[in-house]
């Protein structure tokens, strides 16, 4: 079953959010719609909200579909923020004791 997206939604942003929005679309090779979209999906998706695993779940054959390393990239960027949090929790470590 195909889902027809027929809602709209607006929202301000400045000129630089603009700019990083582009960018980020461009470097996905997305639309900038569908680059929110799918940062509104991976956001939700880290907090298993329901609707995005649902998502997600219905787009599996379309990653299956992708080549080895494009699903490694793509788990690489959403596993990014929790390196990154775990990098700084350890460089703030001394002696492997919080500190």
């Amino acid at each position: 079953m195909i889902k027809v997206k027929d809602k709209i939604i607006t929202f301000k942003v400045t000129a630089e959010e603009l700019k990083m929005v582009k960018r980020g679309a461009e470097n996905e090779g997305f639309t900038m719609s569908d680059y929110c979209r799918a940062c509104v999906i991976r956001d939700r998706l880290m907090d298993l909200d329901p609707v995005a695993v649902k998502i997600m779940k219905e787009n599996v054959g379309s990653f299956m579909k992708t080549t080895e390393e494009a699903i490694e990239a793509a788990v690489e960027r959403m596993l990014a923020p929790i390196k990154e949090m775990k990098m700084k929790l350890a460089g703030g470590t001394k002696g492997g004791r919080f500190g």
